[in-house]
């Protein structure tokens, strides 16, 4: 009786400790299914930290990452360079580093030949265009030199003597007549094709309008007072003043009877003729 008391109690102490942990087993379980989420439902934010059961803690699935991942690296040798063959695809910071290749510029350069419907010069001839233009309108605005048409003594008819330049040809010294021979420059006079009558360069000019206006040679100007022509009725007529070279009172026989402008009458003394 005495042995079978110990017995019996250490069977009923380990029915106790079976029937605990029994139990304790349950619990765990009921608190398991409850943590876990069923199928369709949308987790938890706790979910996303991982389930606790008790004291233990479910670890959380790693999720993928969204950013760039590292460039591979390029195996090396022991001395540092790369192994060949095994070059990685660049990194987007490799490429940007890459110097960028600069445009084709879109200016053009000037052709050495014109385009068609250019006006513009080539390159190397502007200068010399700007040089003959110049020279051109130089041209242009200098009037032609006039044509000497026929050389001869002026006689007149009712004396027979020559226009004379008194002096030997002095300018500013009023025109008379003296014998024709011989001939003497200052005597011999060329006819122009602007109207101008000369003796030595210098122009046959009225010294006005009017009646008894002298006549004179004075330096060529081309101006309408120097503008002289001998029509056909023998008249020496001065185009601007209408009027014609006239010996002074008719003293048609005298040398270094003065020449003046007057009304054309028809007389000796206004008629002349080439010599």
């Amino acid at each position: 009786m005495g042995r079978m008391l110990p017995a019996a109690l250490v069977v009923v102490l380990a029915g106790g400790l079976a029937v605990g942990i029994g139990a304790m087993t349950g619990a765990l379980d009921s608190t398991a299914a409850e943590g876990r989420p069923s199928a369709g439902a949308t987790p938890s934010p706790t979910g996303n930290a991982g389930l606790r059961s008790g004291s233990a803690t479910v670890p959380r699935t790693a999720q993928p990452s969204s950013g760039p991942s590292e460039p591979a690296r390029r195996p090396a040798r022991e001395d540092g360079a790369p192994v060949p063959g095994t070059d990685p695809q660049p990194s987007s910071e490799q490429v940007t580093s890459e110097p960028t290749r600069p445009a084709a510029s879109s200016r053009r350069v000037p052709s050495q030949t014109p385009q068609a419907g250019s006006t513009e010069a080539p390159a190397g001839t502007r200068a010399a265009t700007s040089s003959e233009s110049g020279s051109t309108s130089s041209q242009t605005s200098t009037k032609p030199k006039p044509k000497a048409l026929t050389t001869a003594a002026i006689v007149n008819h009712g004396g027979g003597r020559c226009i004379d330049v008194t002096g030997r040809g002095r300018t500013g010294v009023q025109l008379a007549i003296w014998d024709c021979e011989p001939v003497e420059p200052w005597r011999t006079w060329t006819f122009y094709s602007d109207g101008t009558i000369r003796s030595q360069g210098h122009c046959m000019t009225a010294v006005g309008s009017g009646n008894g206006a002298p006549i004179q040679v004075r330096t060529c100007t081309g101006g309408a007072s120097q503008r002289f022509t001998l029509n056909a009725s023998h008249d020496l007529v001065n185009i601007a003043a209408d009027r014609c070279v006239d010996v002074t009172d008719g003293r048609v026989h005298e040398n270094t009877a003065p020449l003046q402008l007057w009304a054309c009458q028809g007389a000796d003394n206004q008629k002349w003729s080439l010599y």
